[in-house]
């Protein structure tokens, strides 16, 4: 009989990060002169995903195998493409969970 305590989760970790193409202020973006590039989107995306992939290290190592992380960048447009999923769903016979942190702009990828 297996004890749920020996059980180790296979996890595959979904990044996702947010970037403007263009310089404007809208709705979810404010700022002046470099806060409103696309290299400073970048920046903050780089930031977030060590930031996310430290803790996720530092809360699971030894608990759970952590599979490659899956990195979906996305700009303004949205686009979630069967592409996409199709790569998140090529190990699914092996995955119990997927963990996507709270990076930006996700809802979408976790209802999908």
């Amino acid at each position: 009989m297996n004890r749920v305590v020996d059980y180790r989760l296979t996890l595959k970790p979904v990044f996702t990060g947010f970037y403007h193409d263009y310089i404007f202020e809208g709705p979810c973006r404010f700022g002046k002169d470099e806060m409103l590039t696309k290299e400073f989107d970048l920046a903050n995306m780089a930031v977030n995903k060590k930031k996310a992939r430290t803790a996720m290290e530092a809360n699971l190592s030894g608990l759970a195998e952590i599979l490659p992380v899956l990195d979906w960048d996305r700009n303004e447009e949205f686009m979630l493409d069967d592409a996409l999923l199709e790569e998140a769903a090529a190990e699914a016979g092996r995955i119990d969970a997927y963990i996507v942190p709270d990076m930006s702009r996700n809802t979408d990828i976790l209802i999908a």
